[in-house]
């Protein structure tokens, strides 16, 4: 019936999927630079989940380590094609994905 039921997605994470973060203000420097390829906002965000949703924790940093890798995909133009660096590509449901993906 319900989609949380029938794929067991979490209810938090379904709530930030559809109605987006509410991070404006970064806690770490942008690892991109101030006018880097990833805006401020979009790194409050990857911040924000990091943060606040369990599966996503440690993302922050793995993203200022693989900055390489993240940039590609953000610079992707089919990014479903785009499968996320290790360790997120096995971790993470397609469903997370997604949230990576539309903050990107």
């Amino acid at each position: 019936m319900c989609i949380r039921d029938r794929h067991r997605i979490d209810q938090t994470e379904l709530r930030y999927f559809l109605m987006g973060g509410t991070a404006t203000d970064n806690i770490k420097e942008n690892p991109t630079g101030e006018h880097g390829w990833l805006e401020n906002r979009k790194w409050a965000l990857i911040e924000e989940v990091a943060k606040y949703l369990p599966h996503f924790y440690g993302l922050d940093q793995d993203f200022i380590t693989q900055i390489n890798q993240w940039q590609k995909i953000h610079d992707a133009t089919s990014l479903e094609a785009m499968q996320l660096p290790d360790p997120w590509n096995t971790k993470l449901s397609q469903f997370q994905a997604l949230i990576i993906h539309r903050i990107l």
